[in-house]
């Protein structure tokens, strides 16, 4: 039975990859923080809850030995990485760079699948889209500089690597929204829902013919819109009002991106934007009937 480590395996992408590599007979270690709730991720049999410090040198060995492929998902989000770089800096880039470190020494044929972002890319609205991935790294806040330089450390590691930056990840649940929303009114997006996040992982997990390959994660063309629409269908599916909706005055990130065919080989075929309303719907139902059955 192969075996997969999965950082950030308790997170909301890290628990879905967990439950579908382990359905697919891989024995799953799922690593994450001490003290989070392992709970959902290891209801799944083959998953293992593995408790440690990302920038652990011995938490992150004792994960990593003997594995055949590692899903590297863990990493301080902002708008916390933007709060101590030198934080930002000892988990985003110090940890990958120990989980390499790790992989190389004690698991050396291992694939290490790394998941960074699209905001690697900066401001693109200068440009015509759609992004490809060999287009020049500008990031613009710490994350973002963070998984350029984890990027980098990846690429030379001398494992089998496959990079994939991820869109903005949408979720079909009911949220507070951002405040501000982190694009502006006129600014393309393509954002993918977060569900299909993990099975692009999962499915990548399995071949080994994408090695080497940084690819795109995102909705395809029935996502490609500007930030005022995303942020009032949301805003309109919770019953909000318009004008409740903050958005920045320029641009950090996003746009709409080349798209990885590699993906839809391997059986990947994200769900289109009119599903995602459609989510959105069925989440806000079940939240006004659960809470009008509450006492």
């Amino acid at each position: 039975m192969p075996a997969a480590l999965v950082t950030g395996g308790a997170g909301r992408i890290g628990l879905h990859v967990c439950t579908l590599l382990a359905r697919a007979g891989f024995d799953v270690r799922a690593f994450d923080l001490p003290g989070v709730d392992f709970g959902r991720a290891t209801a799944s049999p083959g998953v293992t809850a593995v408790c440690g410090e990302l920038t652990d040198a011995a938490d992150v060995r004792a994960a990593a030995e003997g594995v055949d492929v590692a899903i590297h998902l863990a990493a301080l989000l902002p708008p916390a990485s933007e709060h101590d770089r030198a934080r930002t800096m000892a988990v985003n880039l110090d940890g990958t760079r120990l989980l390499v470190e790790s992989l190389t020494e004690l698991s050396p044929t291992a694939r290490l699948l790394f998941s960074s972002s699209v905001v690697v890319y900066g401001d693109t609205s200068d440009r015509e889209p759609p992004v490809s991935t060999d287009w020049p790294l500008r990031p613009l806040d710490i994350y973002a500089e963070s998984k350029v330089a984890a990027e980098r450390a990846v690429r030379e590691s001398g494992l089998a690597w496959t990079i994939l930056r991820i869109a903005g990840v949408a979720t079909a649940d009911v949220l507070e929204p951002p405040d501000p929303w982190p694009f502006t009114r006129t600014q393309r997006l393509e954002f993918v829902l977060r569900e299909y996040v993990a099975y692009a992982l999962a499915r990548v997990a399995h071949t080994d013919r994408l090695n080497g390959r940084i690819l795109h994660v995102a909705g395809g063309t029935s996502w490609r819109m500007r930030g005022e629409r995303y942020a009032l269908d949301y805003l309109r599916a919770l019953g909000l009002p318009d004008d409740v909706a903050t958005l920045l005055e320029r641009p950090l990130a996003f746009d709409w991106y080349e798209p990885a065919p590699e993906l839809a080989t391997l059986g990947f075929q994200a769900t289109a934007y009119e599903g995602y309303l459609q989510r959105m719907d069925d989440a806000v139902a079940a939240f006004v009937e659960s809470d009008a059955g509450e006492p």
